[in-house]
């Protein structure tokens, strides 16, 4: 055990090393603290002038279909690759040493704890968000806590169905049924509420306060135990905590004493991983996004002449991956839970938001971007401009068709006016031309040659500084005709001026500059 406190103190002092080293990625987190430390002062601004919270019940329901969706997120990829708690450097010195199985697992348990820090870190920067829940600055780091502690747990509960399943098809049905079975009684529940025309506040208060909720592991307790916080019930709280802590320690204890010997099966997720993490670092893109199965070919061939043939190429590779062509199961997702958002929260300007900041992260999975890091783009004897234009056609209709499915049937559900539908269309649309049109400034003017996360820190500078005259304008109008509908349109107008500039800055980018490729380190 001494060695695996060895290892993790040394790799500690070195990321500390490593920090002096580099200052750049020391600035990059004091920036992203002093813009976390900007966001809880906004808050306390946003509270001030606050008039009415939004009711409690409405936060458990997202809470509770947050963390289900990663549950289910950590369930499938059980059932398919598993968890990747160890890196290769592990497998080469920890697999082949003389240190117990059970003390090497929980070393990867101590180091996932990380991982799940980061991906639990962006719950910090919605304090703003929070407080219209009537949740203050503690809370905030409550509710970081706990959505820390579900992804915990399901990292644990990934690497446990994968051991107990892999190879196993009856037992993998087992376990589908078993994730059918826990939301069941909830859902039905929600149909007979809802075919009895429960008004939304009772629907949602009948819900959250069912007990089926507190039957629903790690989701359901999560929300469970932050709602009964926040209403002053402090056993109800340690009660459904303790009970994501206490199946944590469940499942830690199945493997330690069930399976030592599960080396076998973690080996596949983490060579997996590493690979994936290589192929990408050495602009591999193609390899990094290789599907675990075999692409469905349907039809071949690709339409279109020059710059067209990008187009064509990306359509066929959207109908090879989904029968639906363009909504793809990432759009099936975004645009599920962003109908369940309208249907809760019955607001489209709190769903724009949120998705708006979803867009931010997943205009990278666009495949024009991506042909960046492909030698093609830059063979095909068409203007720079052109070939850009044709290569993001379908990221742009993608998002689109997102945005006709989300604001066209959410706004049904939130009761909104067709106008209203057709801006947030408009709105959601653009952000993401716009996007589009800064990542492409970026790499005409640095050519990518910067490491990722100076990248990243880069891009989101680039995003807040682009949007704060469309947002400051947009208050403008909102101060000057106290009309919503206006602050949306000079956004809207705002983002196709900020994105067409942006798209003329970088006009020539593929020829002044070299093929990149994501550099994950220096």
């Amino acid at each position: 055990m001494d060695v695996l406190a060895y290892i993790l103190l040394t790799s500690f002092k070195n990321s500390l090393r490593k920090l002096v080293r580099k200052p750049g990625k020391l600035v990059l987190y004091l920036i992203v603290l002093g813009a976390m430390v900007a966001v809880l002062v906004l808050s306390l601004f946003t509270k001030a002038n606050l008039e009415e919270v939004i009711p409690l019940p409405f936060f458990t329901g997202i809470m509770f279909l947050f963390v289900a969706f990663f549950l289910c997120v950590s369930v499938i990829q059980g059932l398919s690759s598993g968890s990747a708690i160890f890196e290769m450097q592990d497998v080469n010195l920890l697999f082949t040493a003389p240190v117990d199985s059970r003390k090497i697992l929980l070393y990867g348990i101590v180091r996932i704890l990380k991982t799940a820090f980061f991906a639990s870190f962006f719950i910090l920067f919605n304090s703003n968000t929070l407080v219209l829940f009537g949740i203050d600055v503690s809370g905030l780091f409550l509710v970081f806590v706990a959505f820390l502690l579900s992804v915990l747990v399901d990292t644990i509960a990934t690497l446990v169905i994968y051991c107990t399943t892999n190879g196993r098809p009856a037992r993998k049905r087992a376990v589908r049924v078993l994730l059918l079975m826990m939301f069941l009684p909830l859902a039905v529940q929600a149909f007979i509420l809802y075919g009895q025309g429960t008004d939304m506040m009772a629907f949602i208060g009948a819900l959250t306060a069912s007990p089926y909720l507190g039957f629903i592991p790690v989701a359901g307790w999560t929300a469970a135990g932050l709602s009964a916080a926040f209403s002053g019930d402090g056993g109800g709280c340690l009660l459904y905590f303790g009970l994501d802590v206490l199946l944590g320690l469940a499942l830690t204890a199945f493997i330690l004493f069930t399976n030592p010997d599960y080396y076998e099966d973690v080996l596949v997720a983490t060579e997996t991983a590493y690979e994936r993490t290589r192929a990408a670092a050495e602009g591999n893109i193609s390899y990094a996004e290789r599907p675990s199965r075999s692409v469905r070919v349907a039809h071949t061939g690709i339409t279109g002449l020059g710059a067209r043939a990008f187009l064509g190429k990306h359509l066929r590779e959207d109908f090879r991956q989904s029968r639906l062509g363009l909504l793809g199961t990432a759009s099936l997702i975004v645009v599920a839970c962003a109908l369940m958002a309208a249907f809760f929260i019955r607001d489209l300007a709190i769903v724009i938001q949120i998705l708006m900041w979803a867009q931010i992260f997943l205009i990278g999975t666009g495949r024009g971007l991506k042909e960046l890091y492909s030698h093609y783009i830059y063979l095909v004897p068409e203007p720079p401009f052109t070939k850009v234009v044709w290569s993001n056609l379908e990221i742009t209709l993608r998002t689109l068709v997102e945005g006709v499915l989300i604001f066209g049937l959410g706004g049904l559900l939130a009761q909104a006016d067709a106008l209203t539908m057709v801006l947030c269309i408009a709105i959601y649309t653009l952000f993401a031309f716009l996007l589009l049109g800064a990542n492409y400034v970026i790499i005409r003017f640095t050519g990518a040659n910067v490491t990722a996360g100076i990248l990243i820190l880069v891009y989101m500078v680039e995003v807040l500084l682009l949007m704060a005259p469309g947002l400051a304008l947009g208050f403008g109008a909102l101060a000057l005709t106290g009309s919503g509908f206006m602050f949306g349109l000079v956004l809207a107008v705002w983002e196709l001026v900020a994105g067409a500039a942006c798209f003329a800055l970088s006009r020539g980018v593929l020829h002044n500059c070299d093929m990149p490729v994501i550099r994950l380190e220096k």
